[in-house]
């Protein structure tokens, strides 16, 4: 009897679709791999509307509706848990394209995957506001006749657009500090409070310049509110910013930071 005879069988536990659906794939000849690539496009599309549509819905005010900015910031915070909560597993609920930028940087995305999940979050970004719009009045849509409608990211007046700049420079960069932290070898342990964690770092962020800039950190949600209420003063800060700061942080964690686990012999001799 040989050596190979003897050694067990080694089974490895892989996600597939239920029987039902696996079977609706076979009749129509699509591979799993395509499949899973249209659900992170969907979770994406899905995810990213819920974070507008509850983000922004927490965030309305007029003069039967009450709100306050620790109120705004904590929901946005709790909606970004939820989300991360239901899609981490299926997409990892990027819901931002500065985030699809470092996630991209970190090697852990292709670039034409970048582009699908581009195009859920801008879709689902778009759906999310038009979905607040027919629900919500437009009183409160409109902060009760405040100069900028909800979620729509404008500088406070005091600062200026390079100022707005800044701040949304160094608050996106604290958001990819966090994202690369999350995917850092080291962390891989403790990925159960995850959600808790991007929850609350948002939730901080958003305490700290919510009022200066909206604290924004994302060009999707700062597009579709400005296509929506046609309002696009200072709008080229929520592009640039966030995008050239996930481009800078994102490389600079890397480089800088990033550690990668490796088997190494031990040596035998003490």
């Amino acid at each position: 009897m040989g050596v190979e005879s003897l050694q067990q069988p080694i089974y490895e536990r892989i996600p597939e679709p239920i029987r039902f659906t696996k079977s609706c794939l076979d009749k129509l000849n699509i591979d799993v791999s395509t499949f899973d690539k249209f659900c992170q496009f969907l979770g994406e599309f899905i995810g990213t509307g819920m974070l507008v549509f509850l983000g922004c819905t927490g965030c309305v005010y007029n003069e039967s509706l009450v709100n306050s900015p620790f109120q705004s910031s904590f929901t946005v915070g709790l909606v970004v848990m939820m989300i991360v909560h239901c899609f981490g597993c299926v997409c990892g609920a990027h819901l931002n394209p500065a985030i699809t930028l470092a996630v991209y940087i970190y090697d852990m995305i292709s670039l034409t995957m970048a582009g699908v999940y581009f195009l859920g979050q801008i879709l689902g970004a778009f759906l999310g506001y038009g979905l607040m719009k027919a629900l919500i009045p437009d009183s409160a849509i409109a902060l009760g006749g405040a100069a900028h409608g909800v979620c729509v990211a404008t500088p406070h007046p005091d600062i200026t657009a390079m100022q707005a700049f800044g701040i949304e420079f160094i608050v996106t960069a604290m958001l990819i500090f966090t994202t690369c932290s999350a995917a850092d070898s080291r962390n891989l342990p403790f990925q159960d409070s995850l959600p808790i964690r991007f929850g609350l770092t948002v939730t901080c962020l958003g305490l700290s310049v919510g009022q200066l800039t909206g604290a924004m950190m994302n060009p999707v949600k700062a597009a579709a509110s400005a296509v929506w209420t046609n309002d696009y003063q200072d709008h080229w800060v929520y592009w640039v910013a966030p995008m050239s700061s996930a481009a800078v942080s994102a490389t600079f964690y890397k480089v800088i930071f990033k550690r990668d686990m490796v088997v190494r012999e031990l040596n035998e001799k003490s």
